[in-house]
């Protein structure tokens, strides 16, 4: 099995030697014309740029929680993704004036496509380290190009981040000036309506009910009061009537001769006793209402008292004054004096506080819903309130984040390596180039030879041909060959292998020239 296998091989490559000259000559028009067009094709020049993007700088933790943090490494893994879009490409086209060579819109995309193809911009993951690359027929437009990129890349970056800011800035100073009036509005209808509505306000936080309460504690406590001075003031009345006058003493005398009445002594001493409150409190204080009450009965009584009106009544007279005289009487008439005082003026606290609690029970359904109508704006304006404080801190957050951005510090561009005009070309990649047609051309000359033994099949032994045919080959006759004829055969063959030998010489020689940069093509 192997042997027929290796039989058949054998008769493969005898019938493709025989084409084995056009195979060769393929292989040196294939070589030639690849060798060509490689030798032809312009020097391709490589300028890049490396830049290192430091994102945790010490200003970051120091303003953590005071101004607004981003993530700065998701934004300019971002940016290096977009840095290829198109809109990018024009503005680089336009900076470095390559777009002067487009006159169509047809050129710009080819442009806008040279340029995709030739530039790199290739991360080194986490460490932030990128390498800008750009490829072109000239050294000083592939620095150029590679400059323009950098510049790109670092300025990109800072300005998206102030538009950012500025866009957030707008939209926090629309909302803050919203807010504004909103608020001033919420504080006007709540000045308004304390302004219409004052009587009605409990001005008790605990509302209504709570202030109501209150009052009749208060209430009760007064009245209480009011019970314990009555009965004090009573209990005095008890004590003064029964206090034993002092007889014998004669009324004095008035300075003109006259006999001076008991009511000219109380006059003298209720007046006396007013001044001295009054320079403690004013005219309408209980005690002075008191006082001033009892020294215009006293004076009524003064101008209905007749001296002559018989001994009964003079006597009466006597013996008033003559209990005047009494010290203990004197006291208890003026702890009576203060217990009256004190009772009208509790009785007057009384009723203060009785219409105070009348006047609130009446009016309980409007206090209620001015009680809930007050809590509803101040609900309001405090929700408005505490938006608008959110919005003001977020603003100055905000603000402050622009102004470390105006200092650019928050993340730093460290550039390692800049972009420099390149002074050995870089590509294409020749040798590489060269091999590649030199090995198409062996596969198309040695292709080239076995398709023809295929389409032009010739019998070499009995036994191929009677598969072929499918009879019985019975004998062969073999071919005799001249001297002339053979001598021939040999110098055809020495040829070829000339020939071949050649093409893997130019080959060589083609390889050292490139290896070697001996700089002969």
């Amino acid at each position: 099995m192997l042997q027929e296998l290796l039989e058949k091989v054998l008769l493969v490559l005898y019938g493709a030697w025989r084409y084995r000259w056009y195979s060769v000559v393929l292989a040196w028009v294939i070589s030639l014309g690849a060798w060509v067009w490689v030798t032809l094709l312009p020097d391709q020049y490589q300028s890049s740029a490396r830049v290192y993007v430091d994102t945790q700088t010490l200003l970051k933790p120091l303003l953590s929680g005071l101004a607004v943090q981003t993530n700065d490494a998701q934004r300019i893994s971002l940016m290096t993704r977009t840095l290829m879009s198109r809109p990018t490409l024009e503005k680089l086209a336009r900076m470095t004036d390559l777009d002067l060579e487009a006159k169509t819109a047809a050129q710009m995309d080819e442009l806008i496509r040279g340029l995709s193809e030739r530039l790199r911009l290739q991360g080194a993951g986490r460490t932030n380290l990128y390498t800008i690359r750009y490829r072109d027929k000239s050294p000083e437009r592939a620095k150029l190009v590679a400059q323009s990129l950098l510049t790109l890349f670092v300025e990109g970056n800072l300005g998206d981040r102030r538009k950012e800011t500025d866009s957030a800035s707008r939209f926090l100073e629309d909302q803050i000036r919203d807010h504004e009036q909103r608020l001033q509005a919420a504080e006007e209808r709540v000045k308004e309506f304390k302004q219409t509505n004052i009587a009605d306000m409990s001005g008790n936080a605990g509302g209504y009910y709570q202030a109501l309460q209150k009052e009749q504690a208060a209430l009760e406590q007064s009245e209480l009061s009011l019970r314990i001075a009555t009965d004090q003031r009573e209990e005095l009345k008890r004590q003064l009537d029964g206090e034993v006058p002092t007889f014998g003493l004669m009324p004095e005398q008035d300075p003109r001769g006259l006999a001076s009445t008991p009511y000219d002594r109380k006059l003298a001493e209720l007046e006396s006793k007013l001044n001295e409150l009054l320079v403690n409190f004013t005219s309408k204080h209980p005690d002075a209402v008191a006082l001033q009450r009892s020294i215009d009965r006293l004076k009524e009584q003064q101008k209905a008292f007749d001296p002559e009106s018989g001994p009964d009544a003079t006597g009466a007279l006597i013996q008033e004054d003559m209990l005047a005289k009494n010290p203990v009487y004197q006291q208890l008439k003026l702890r009576l004096a203060d217990a009256d005082s004190e009772v009208a003026a509790k009785r007057v606290l009384v009723e203060d506080h009785r219409k105070h609690v009348e006047a609130m029970q009446r009016s309980v359904d409007r206090n209620l819903e001015v009680e809930a109508e007050f809590k509803r704006l101040n609900r309001d304006y405090g929700l408005i309130k505490k938006n608008y404080d959110s919005l003001m801190a977020r603003y100055e957050s905000l603000k402050l984040a622009e102004k470390v951005d105006t200092t650019g510090d928050v993340v730093s561009f460290r550039v390692i390596e800049p972009p420099r005009v390149p002074l050995t070309p870089s590509g294409p990649d020749r040798l590489l180039l060269s091999s590649l047609g030199f090995g198409i051309a062996l596969l198309a000359g040695i292709g080239l030879a076995l398709g023809l033994s295929q389409l032009i099949p010739v019998f070499y032994d009995r036994r191929s041909l009677s598969e072929a045919s499918g009879m019985l080959v019975l004998g062969s006759v073999n071919m005799v060959w001249t001297d002339v004829q053979t001598r021939r055969q040999k110098l055809t063959n020495a040829g070829f292998v000339v020939t071949a030998s050649l093409l893997f010489a130019a080959y060589g020689a083609l390889t050292a020239n490139y290896l070697l940069d001996i700089g002969i093509i």
